[in-house]
């Protein structure tokens, strides 16, 4: 069996992109987790991401993986996300 994870490519704003509530999840080397600027064990990664995402409409996740983070480390914690209550998980970009 072969299994993928869906991806979306950061898009250029239009309409209103500004100020919005959108969520980030950083990859840290370690592996260590930041939620919005947060810091989340990675024994919570997954109940934390239940938790934001259980009653909410929108289910987007931005992700940032950062320097000397493995490629591995960052799918895990996408995989962890979808298992979460993720539908579409975005890459962000470096300006975000």
């Amino acid at each position: 069996m072969h299994r993928t994870i869906d991806a979306v490519l950061p898009q250029a704003c239009q309409g209103r992109c500004e100020g919005g509530n959108a969520i980030m999840l950083e990859v840290l080397p370690g592996p260590m987790y930041k939620i919005n600027s947060t810091v989340v064990p990675p024994g919570q990664l997954s109940s934390r991401l239940t938790d934001i995402y259980r009653d909410r409409p929108d289910k987007t996740l931005q992700v940032a993986g950062y320097p000397g983070v493995s490629y591995a480390a960052v799918v895990q914690a996408m995989d962890v996300a979808k298992s979460s209550g993720v539908v579409v998980v975005g890459i962000a970009s470096k300006d975000s």
